[in-house]
């Protein structure tokens, strides 16, 4: 009996030995040689594009009284995008470039079988979404609960209210499936994520850049499904040591939520008629 019962007890041992070191490695994949002051101009860049498009935003209102309220609001749009996506793409470039990585070593865009990497992204960004709707609506309760005002994003009633012009709806989709998922992911998950912790603060990494992330959609209902689908990401990206299935998983969540926008009526019409 005593022999028996240390043989369970090593066994026991063994198997949370075993379940430590997959523990471990699954959270070392992501590590990557960023250099500090590297990352700090990064960051020194995007604030500087972040203020070249609200500048840019600023010289239109002023002097672009004379436009129609929709083509102006869409101008700024692309002004804002291309201010922090597009010059996020070349500022990321160059801080490659600098350093002498190529983009796959950089991110692991070679790591796993990209079926895989496929699969688990498009699965994870189908299974998040209905888990942020519900996330979403408990926000709502919440602020409704407390009386705190909140008000929907203007492009999302837009979207909604089917007011916005069909080239401005495919200039929205195209920038939120394709090109938003990657820059953020690419800063987020792939630089400041492994950045911070390599530094020693797993944590700080993890929450820190989760919280920054539901933060800058400056959306206070969205927050917290934000946070938890940054969390989530951030699993994938550990998991699978290649950004490219958070970027999938991203690119997905991104486009069901913008197709649902503009077709809530038609689909909630349809499951009306059944």
């Amino acid at each position: 009996t005593w022999r028996g019962m240390a043989a369970r007890e090593h066994s026991r041992q063994l198997n949370l030995e075993v379940w430590v070191v997959h523990f471990t490695v699954c959270f070392v994949l992501s590590e990557r040689p960023w250099k500090i002051e590297a990352v700090m101009f990064l960051v020194i860049g995007l604030f500087i594009a972040i203020a070249i498009g609200g500048l840019a935003v600023q010289v239109v209102e002023k002097f672009g009284a004379d436009i129609p309220t929709g083509p102006r609001q869409f101008m700024e749009t692309v002004l804002l995008t291309t201010s922090y996506q597009g010059l996020g793409f070349l500022l990321v470039t160059l801080f490659l470039w600098l350093q002498k990585i190529p983009w796959r070593d950089a991110f692991g865009l070679r790591s796993g079988p990209f079926s895989r990497v496929v699969l688990l992204g498009v699965t994870a960004g189908l299974i998040v979404l209905p888990l942020a709707w519900g996330l979403q609506e408990f926000s709502a309760y919440l602020f409704t609960y407390f009386e705190v005002q909140t008000a929907p994003q203007e492009i999302i009633q837009k979207l909604q209210s089917g007011t916005e012009a069909p080239s401005h709806q495919l200039y929205l989709f195209v920038v939120a499936v394709l090109v938003a998922p990657v820059i953020e992911e690419i800063l987020f998950r792939g630089i400041f994520y492994p950045t911070i912790k390599q530094l020693g603060f797993r944590r700080l990494a993890f929450w820190g850049t989760s919280i920054v992330f539901a933060a800058i959609h400056n959306n206070k209902q969205a927050f917290l499904p934000l946070l938890f689908f940054a969390a989530i990401l951030t699993l994938l990206y550990e998991e699978t040591d290649n950004l490219l299935t958070p970027i999938i998983a991203h690119s997905t969540f991104n486009a069901a939520n913008f197709l649902l926008l503009i077709f809530k009526d038609r689909i909630m019409d349809l499951f009306k008629a059944f």
